[in-house]
C-alpha cells in the first residue's frame, strides 16, 4: 500500500503480511448475504505516511444520486490489469432500478454505475475494492459488470448495513504489545500519547491500521 504502482516500489510503499481474517459469520456463499470480512495486519500503519490516509465509514442512509469514486487494478479493461491504480466515477443508483435488473436484491447491497456503456465501470478482478462517496466509504465492489457491459449495474456491500458489525468486530482485535515496525521518529508517524496507537476512527477497512496478536 501507499503507491499506485504494482511493479515499482517507492519511499513509500508499505507492506504488510495478514496475521488475521475475520469473516462475516453469516456469509451465505449462495446468495453472497453479508458478504463481508476484516483482516489484520503485522504491524501499525503509520498515521502520517505521505501517501495513506484512513477513511471514515459512512453512517449516511441517504446517498441516492451521489457521485462516488471506485479504484481497482482491473478497471476499465477486459481480461487485462493495469499496473497502476486506476479510478472510477460512478453515481448510487435507486434501489427499485437496481432490483430491476438484479431480481430478489438482499437489503445489504447497493448499485451504483451507468446503464449505457460506458468506461465508468470496474471489472471482475476490482471485487473488494472501495466505493468512497463524499469522503466517506460506502460501499464494498461485490461483482460488477463485463467492464462496462451494456445494461448492467455494479453491486457493491453496503457498509452502512454492516457498520455494527465491522465495529463490533474491531473491538475484539487486540491492539496492545506493539513495537511498531516504522518507528523512525524523526518522521512523527505516531503522536507521543498512548492512545495514538490505537485505531481513531477505524475508517478504511482494507486499510485499517490493524496488529497482530502476539503469541503468549
Amino acid at each position: 500500500m501507499g503507491t499506485d504502482s504494482l511493479i515499482q516500489n517507492t519511499p513509500f510503499t508499505l507492506q504488510f503480511d495478514v496475521a488475521e481474517l475475520v469473516v462475516h459469520e453469516a456469509f451465505n456463499f449462495k446468495t453472497l448475504v453479508n458478504n463481508v470480512a476484516m483482516f489484520l495486519i503485522t504491524d501499525f500503519i503509520p498515521w502520517d505516511w505521505p501517501t495513506v490516509e484512513a477513511i471514515p465509514l459512512n453512517i449516511n442512509s441517504e446517498v441516492n444520486g451521489v457521485i462516488c469514486t471506485t479504484t481497482g487494478w482491473n478497471l476499465t479493461e477486459d481480461n487485462a490489469s493495469s499496473s497502476i491504480l486506476r479510478e472510477s466515477i460512478v453515481p448510487i443508483t435507486n434501489r427499485s432500478l437496481c432490483q430491476e435488473l438484479y431480481g430478489d436484491l438482499t437489503s445489504d447491497l447497493l448499485c451504483a454505475g451507468f446503464r449505457e456503456n460506458s468506461p465508468h465501470a470496474f471489472c471482475e478482478g476490482d471485487t473488494g475494492g472501495p466505493l468512497v462517496c463524499s469522503g466517506y466509504l460506502t460501499g464494498i465492489i461485490l461483482e460488477g459488470n463485463s467492464c462496462a457491459e451494456t445494461g448492467f449495474l455494479g453491486l457493491y456491500v453496503n457498509v452502512l448495513y454492516h457498520y455494527n458489525w465491522i465495529i463490533a468486530k474491531n473491538k475484539t482485535f487486540d491492539y496492545g504489545h506493539v513495537v511498531p515496525i516504522y518507528d523512525d521518529t524523526s518522521l512523527d508517524y505516531y503522536n507521543s500519547n498512548d492512545d495514538a496507537r490505537q485505531p481513531k476512527n477505524f475508517g478504511n477497512v482494507w486499510n485499517n491500521k490493524k496488529q497482530r496478536k502476539e503469541n503468549e
